[in-house]
């Protein structure tokens, strides 16, 4: 599992945002050949899903408590260690590039 911890204030708030957020993460991973799919909606965030050749990558977006901090966690099933492992990069240098977000730990 590889996480994300951001402060991205803008973008926590409303669910409207939240989703956005995901759509724009899922069309940025596209420029990535990462063909994600979704938004699908959870309890806390928004869920993103890679179809990988022996199992799933996914992404989850946990919006927490509204204090501004997301969590972005990437996790697998199946044998897809290593889609996984391309996901997480990616999902990286997006985050790092984009100036709406301010990555302030990533494990």
């Amino acid at each position: 599992m590889w996480t994300f911890a951001f402060d991205a204030p803008a973008i926590c708030g409303a669910r409207a945002g939240q989703k956005r957020f995901a759509v724009w993460l899922r069309d940025q991973l596209l420029g990535h050949d990462v063909p994600a799919q979704g938004p699908h909606i959870r309890a806390r965030g928004w869920a993103l899903s890679v179809n990988a050749d022996d199992g799933f990558v996914f992404i989850l977006l946990d919006f927490g408590g509204g204090d501004g901090r997301a969590e972005l966690r990437v996790e697998y099933a199946g044998a897809a260690e290593v889609e996984a492992e391309d996901v997480a990069q990616a999902v990286g240098e997006i985050l790092n590039a984009s100036p709406a977000v301010r990555v302030v730990e990533a494990a």
